[in-house]
């Protein structure tokens, strides 16, 4: 949290448009995520973790005024929205990428 607040801090400082996008959503495969160790113990630590970060960025935007974009709010199709173990799709990715890219353009 303070990494993001300075981060974010150094980005204003410099004239910088800033916004802020939450953690995206993890589903499980248990098929391609075993295999490389992420098993379910692992993987619920993991989507928990994911949570606590998404917090965290929404705290930092709450609290320095910057716009955050809720990706966690957007549609999310489970297990068909993960391209592999743990990267997005890219219907989800889009749906994510044009979720910030609004919160851009509104900006003006």
């Amino acid at each position: 949290e303070v990494a993001l607040r300075l981060m974010a801090g150094s980005a204003l400082w410099a004239g910088k448009r800033v916004v802020l996008a939450g953690i995206i959503r993890m589903a499980r495969r248990p098929e391609w995520q075993d295999p490389i160790g992420l098993t379910a113990d692992v993987y619920a630590d993991r989507e928990a973790h994911s949570a606590r970060l998404d917090a965290v960025v929404r705290r930092v935007a709450a609290s320095v005024g910057l716009r955050f974009v809720d990706v966690r709010a957007l549609p999310f199709y489970g297990a068909a929205d993960i391209a592999d173990a743990v990267h997005p799709a890219q219907a989800y990715a889009d749906r994510c990428a044009d979720a910030v890219a609004a919160c851009l353009a509104s900006m003006g």
